[in-house]
């Protein structure tokens, strides 16, 4: 989980699932061009999400 490009490149080259949050140093467009594995813009998707897995 992140909320820089660079944590979701981490993730990437690690073939990790990643998780960016859209409140923090990038922006969900800059994120999004990224292609994480999943996209939150709350806490609470967070949640749901972990509910998910």
């Amino acid at each position: 989980m992140g909320d820089t490009v660079y944590d979701i490149e981490m993730g990437q080259r690690a073939a990790a699932d990643t998780c960016a949050v859209t409140w923090g140093n990038n922006s969900g467009d800059e994120l999004r061009s990224f292609n994480p594995t999943f996209v939150v813009d709350s806490f609470t998707e967070i949640v749901s999400l972990l509910n998910l897995v």
